[in-house]
């Protein structure tokens, strides 16, 4: 469990980094951004091999939350910006878990 919380932590750093948002407002807010930064949270980490239960865990959100943000990838990854901030998380958790993995 201590390995997923490691990239949990990676992932979480990466979103507020790209997203420009602090913790709080990656956990809390209700605006677009910072909806879209959640969903890009949870998009990742289940490309990573997380499980909804594991993301629901390591977050604290509720399984129907994380699933409904899964579900809302598609609609919501859809702009220039969410999508650019997806590719920038992807690669900044990439690096990390690649290095862990030598």
């Amino acid at each position: 469990m201590e390995q997923l919380q490691q990239i949990f932590d990676f992932a979480v750093e990466a979103v507020m980094q790209a997203s420009g948002l602090d913790f709080d407002a990656l956990a809390n807010c209700r605006s677009e951004r910072c909806v879209v930064a959640r969903v890009v949270l949870v998009d990742v980490l289940m490309e990573l091999g997380m499980s909804e239960g594991d993301i629901a865990f390591l977050s604290g959100m509720s399984q129907q939350r994380v699933n409904s943000l899964k579900n809302s990838a598609r609609y919501r990854l859809k702009g220039l910006a969410a999508r650019v901030m997806r590719e920038e998380v992807r690669k900044s958790v990439s690096l990390p878990i690649a290095e862990n993995n030598r």
